[in-house]
């Protein structure tokens, strides 16, 4: 991005999805994801790293950061003495780095950690992201153009072709894209549904595990606990078979499956409730060359803990709830809301800083990765000069307060990947094992 363009674009009032990922950042909650490459092959420094300065220019927001400019309003400003971190280490490549939290009113929203095996041969490249600057399906993008930055950097003659982007689509990052008339028509049918609305904001579901949630001032640990299983080509074959002889999808398999390992694994009382969170795309035509940002809504899957016994029932609920989501634009709800809020900003601001509990638990399903890169690829798998070959790719969600465990999809040369993230304050590390266990045994 030129200095020009920059300049134009910045300062830049937050959205308000931002203002609220921003305000439920904290010590206890870090506001932050990672996406882990796993490379074979020798990594080039100097080429890295001028692949994440080149990566981070066609991404403006990773290119500032967050200033506050009243009581309870924040916008973003272009911090060009700051560069990203590029921090290197010897070790095993499929070990998880310690990953400070970032502080986006001081540090840029990327820190970009690399270890690398004694030997050279092997690496992984682990991206820590501020939720605030973007939300996953960004994520991947970004690693798209880091991977096709780098290529540039080994051959500098050839050509590679990006994604086009216009950073002054960011301006539009808070908009629906929906059109006047039908933002109308959503409100209208908004109101009508006021009484369904004040049922779920009067629910009271509860932590999978009966412990407290804990305070802002008790620190998340630097590493993040992450279990993960990666599926072969066969096995991910076989997973998408079971959705279909289940007359659903994926996702929804997916999702009716963790519910499932929730009822066998937790002694919590029947009567009590289980809400199940899901980030929502809320892209639109509009957003296509939009640069790294959070376009992003939230729905939530609320069942009582009884009801999760009979597995067809669960399933026919699931798909009745997501199909009914898509077509009410459900996704819409949690940043309208924060639309409408952003006028009375010391309470929306107070609000969600009292607000400490998110929901039992997140599925965040990025779908198929990397689809935006170019390069060339062998048995689905980017393959680069030298033969560095990205061998997968493994996405962590964000914990949020109540949480006692994040699950993430994503799909990569055709395999399926899935993360459980937990938080080692309500979870001990082998009651996070017997879940992921219990999870694994219901897609099984």
């Amino acid at each position: 991005m030129s200095d020009s363009s920059e300049n134009s674009l910045f300062p830049l009032p937050l959205s308000p999805i931002e203002v609220c990922w921003l305000l439920e950042d904290s010590p206890s909650h870090p506001m932050q994801f990672f996406l882990r490459l796993h490379l074979e092959g020798q990594l080039q420094r100097h080429a890295l790293e001028a692949a994440v300065t080149a990566t981070a220019a066609r991404h403006p927001l990773f290119s500032a950061v967050v200033e506050k400019t009243g009581r309870a309003s924040w916008r973003w400003v272009a911090a060009p003495e700051l560069q990203i971190p590029i921090l290197w280490q010897t070790g095993d490549p499929a070990l998880l780095p310690a990953a400070e939290r970032l502080d986006i009113t001081k540090e840029l929203g990327l820190r970009v950690i690399v270890i690398e095996s004694s030997d050279t041969l092997s690496a992984s490249i682990f991206l820590q992201i501020q939720h605030t600057v973007c939300d996953g399906l960004s994520t991947s993008e970004l690693a798209s153009d880091l991977m096709t930055a780098y290529a540039e950097q080994l051959q500098p003659d050839a050509t590679y072709k990006y994604k086009k982007l216009d950073p002054q689509n960011l301006r539009s990052r808070g908009t629906t894209g929906l059109s006047r008339k039908a933002v109308a028509q959503w409100l209208w049918q908004g109101a009508k549904s006021l009484k369904t609305f004040r049922k779920f904001y009067k629910r009271k579901p509860v932590t999978l595990v009966e412990r407290p949630i804990p305070a802002e001032s008790d620190a998340m640990p630097p590493t993040p606990p992450v279990l993960i299983r990666r599926y072969s080509r066969e096995e991910t074959v076989a997973l998408n078979k079971q959705a279909r002889a289940a007359n659903t999808n994926l996702n929804g398999w997916l999702l009716r499956n963790l519910f499932t390992a929730f009822t066998g694994w937790s002694d919590r009382e029947p009567h009590q409730i289980f809400r199940v969170t899901t980030p929502v795309s809320l892209r639109a035509a509009s957003h296509r060359a939009c640069p790294a940002a959070n376009i992003v809504g939230l729905v939530c899957f609320d069942r009582q803990i009884g009801q999760l016994e009979d597995s067809d029932a669960l399933q026919t609920w699931i798909d009745n709830q997501i199909a009914a989501m898509r077509t009410d634009h459900r996704g819409m709800v949690l940043p309208m809301l924060l639309r409408v809020l952003r006028h009375w900003p010391e309470k929306l601001a107070s609000g969600i800083r009292r607000k400490r509990f998110s929901g039992s638990a997140l599925l965040s399903n990025l779908g198929p990765v990397m689809t935006t890169c170019m390069l060339p690829k062998k048995e689905g798998k980017i393959t680069l000069e030298g033969g560095l070959v990205l061998e997968a790719v493994e996405f962590i969600p964000v914990l949020r307060p109540g949480h006692c465990a994040t699950v993430s999809a994503c799909l990569y040369a055709n395999q399926l990947t899935l993360a459980m993230h937990h938080d080692p304050r309500m979870l001990e590390a082998n009651e996070a094992q017997e879940l992921f266990a219990q999870y694994m045994a219901a897609l099984d």
